[in-house]
């Protein structure tokens, strides 16, 4: 958590609050010069045009590319976050091949020891690891293949927009 600040956002979160407020801030200059070319020309003003010019150049200039910017950091974010959250979890299935191996080296070690062919309760035990483990890739597989579908979705709606 070393990212994060005082008040809890990170500075990637900080830089997308500032870019939000002054696309905010110019937002409202933009409609107050239009509402103000639009009382001029109301009142039948020429200078309602330049008040307009204004409202155009301060759009196009200012407030449309921040806002673009803030969107691609946006989605530079949530991708960064899709990709962090669907890495294979090698920590996981590792411990649980490895339970599952220790498990069957049990058996055989106390088959040998015993002489009893079956036992019960580490048969079972690695019956349900090997359940857990299949479970596991099994449902990482679907929530990874959800993911992907799901930016794809997202990518296909923001450009048919």
């Amino acid at each position: 958590m070393g990212d994060r600040l005082e008040n809890g956002i990170s500075a990637a979160d900080a830089d997308a609050v500032g870019l939000l407020s002054e696309v905010s801030r110019r937002f409202a200059e933009y409609t107050t010069l239009v509402s103000t070319a639009r009382a001029n020309d109301r009142s039948g003003n020429p200078v309602a045009i330049t008040y307009l010019g204004n409202a155009s150049a301060l759009m196009q200039g200012t407030v449309l590319p921040r806002a673009h910017r803030l969107c691609t950091e946006l989605w530079t974010s949530v991708a960064t976050t899709q990709t962090r959250t669907t890495r294979l979890p090698v920590a996981a299935l590792a411990v649980m091949a490895s339970v599952l191996i220790a498990l069957v080296l049990a058996h055989v070690y106390l088959t040998r020891k015993s002489r009893r062919l079956l036992n019960p309760g580490l048969i079972v035990a690695a019956l349900l690891m090997a359940g857990l483990l299949v479970w596991s890739v099994a449902a990482f597989g679907v929530s990874t293949s959800a993911g992907a579908r799901a930016r794809a979705d997202g990518r296909n709606r923001s450009a048919r927009s």
